[in-house]
């Protein structure tokens, strides 16, 4: 399976994790299209298995040394980060790390496409933005993120969020597949109070047929507020 493969079987399965949400996105609002800005390959999809919007954003210049950092943008909320390290096997030359942001929000269409910069707004608080030439995310007013210029499997994926105006779930990063799907693995929410609550996988995704599912937010809110009290979920 080539790198691209593997990207793209990864992704779909990250899709299918939010399935057990309502839906996300209808198809009137989120036309199939592919263009390109610099450097930057960016794909809208629509999503029927799942009822999501989906923007695969990546660099042109992969393909010279298949040494490259790509994003998938979610309407469900997530911010999907995937590396490539070369020529290798993918267990140890592909990783990935997931950020999920609340609160999530129904996608009408709200896409820039400008020749210095791409954004996709993902609820009323947050719109990422991208720049089209090295395809880093970039920080805003309610997000501050860093990014790493070396890609390499060292840097737990290479991007950072620092800081977000509101709660969201970072996953971790893995090698060679999607970090949820490891139900020993931790995941940790954080909020604009710089308060944090580690949770296992296993209680916060569905797992059916080893393909692990994001619960509905409602069900998130329950099981945060038993297992850390103390944490605040501000929309």
């Amino acid at each position: 399976m080539t790198k691209s493969q593997i990207f793209f079987t990864i992704l779909f399965g990250v899709l299918l994790k939010t399935m057990v949400s309502s839906a996300f996105s209808l198809p009137e609002n989120c036309r199939y299209n592919i263009t390109a800005r610099a450097n930057m390959q960016f794909g809208q999809s629509y999503q029927k298995e799942t009822g999501e919007c989906w923007f695969s954003i990546s660099p042109f210049d992969a393909y010279q040394t298949l040494s490259y950092r790509s994003f998938l943008v979610s309407s469900s909320g997530l911010l999907f980060v995937f590396n490539s390290y070369g020529y290798g096997p993918n267990s140890t030359h592909t990783g990935a790390r997931e950020y999920y942001f609340f609160p999530r929000e129904s996608f009408t269409g709200q896409v820039v496409l400008n020749d210095d910069m791409v954004s996709v707004r993902m609820n009323y608080k947050l719109t990422l933005q991208f720049e089209t030439k090295n395809i880093y995310p970039l920080n805003t007013e309610n997000i501050m993120i860093r990014n790493a210029t070396s890609v390499n499997a060292k840097n737990a994926g290479g991007m950072e969020v620092l800081r977000y105006n509101g709660v969201y779930l970072d996953t971790g990063f893995t090698l060679g597949k999607s970090p949820s799907e490891v139900k020993s693995n931790k995941s940790m929410f954080k909020n604009q109070f710089g308060q944090k609550c580690m949770l296992l996988n296993s209680l916060i995704f569905d797992y059916k047929d080893e393909q692990p599912y994001l619960m509905h937010d409602v069900i998130l809110h329950q099981v945060v507020a038993k297992q850390c009290p103390n944490f605040r979920w501000v929309d």
